[in-house]
């Protein structure tokens, strides 16, 4: 079995080569010493005794969890359970939405993240300071002290729920560009598409921002759940369901409701019969 120090090394060492591409990563995922080294990264911190979904934490967990969850891996039955959702307040007084998955997938996730690394660390530029290895809000002001005298003007920005509006497809599609091992991808695909239980409730994520057709439509159903406008709210919540169907046939290239389609038919169906 490869040390998984050195197998990170090659990985990093290939990726320095534009033109190589990674076809055989899943069959990585089936050596236990990448796991260890994952559980030593994890293991330390304080929120791993915060149970998930299935209620468990890294109390308890060992070997048998590891060849128990490579064993699903090599039988293609391995599906993460979706997170549970927990909110934390933010400086602004408002709160952050935060996901905490069972400890099972934290550290197939942990994983993940140690091949990600391998890979697109050494591509990634050195003026980028956001959630990177060694790097951290102070490093970038110890870059700004030494390296930016004189300068007047600072531009600050931030992408709004980045984690809840950003498109599935668009991240797989940027992973195949160096990824092309499918069974690996579709497992990312998997963690993407997991969901999450808020109030023993259990919800799916989407890989984009709704369209205002389609925000009316959840925000009709919402009405409907808790009994705010009854059978008007019905026959509303039909006719526009029917104009975004009516949407998606007529412009199928660009459908943005394919993904939350589903949800508003099961969601209809369930809330005003």
């Amino acid at each position: 079995m490869q040390d998984p120090n050195a197998l990170l090394t090659t990985l990093s060492n290939m990726a320095l080569k534009p033109e190589v591409t990674f076809d055989k990563l899943f069959q990585k995922l089936y050596n236990v010493e990448l796991w260890l080294l994952a559980y030593q990264r994890i293991a330390p911190k304080p929120g791993n005794m915060t149970a998930g979904t299935d209620g468990k934490t890294i109390d308890g967990a060992g070997l048998q969890l590891i060849r128990d969850a490579i064993a699903d891996l090599k039988a293609s039955r391995y599906k993460p359970l979706p997170v549970r959702r927990v909110y934390i307040p933010k400086p602004n007084g408002k709160q952050r939405p935060l996901g905490i998955p069972s400890f099972g997938d934290k550290l197939l996730g942990t994983v993940l993240k140690l091949i990600l690394e391998a890979i697109y660390e050494p591509t990634f530029s050195k003026h980028s300071h956001g959630f990177r290895p060694d790097k951290s809000c102070h490093t970038a002001l110890a870059t700004v002290k030494r390296d930016m005298n004189g300068v007047r003007w600072w531009v600050e920005g931030d992408i709004k729920g980045f984690f809840d509006n950003v498109k599935h497809d668009t991240l797989l599609s940027i992973l195949s560009k160096r990824i092309t091992d499918k069974r690996f991808l579709h497992l990312i695909g998997q963690f993407l598409k997991a969901g999450y239980v808020k109030d023993w409730r259990y919800h799916q994520t989407y890989s984009r921002v709704q369209s205002r057709e389609e925000e009316n439509v959840a925000k009709r159903i919402r009405q409907v759940e808790t009994g705010g406008e009854g059978s008007k709210a019905k026959g509303q919540s039909n006719r526009r369901l029917d104009a975004v169907q009516s949407a998606e046939t007529t412009d199928a290239p660009n459908r943005r409701s394919r993904t939350l389609r589903p949800r508003i038919q099961a969601d209809v169906l369930r809330t005003i019969r």
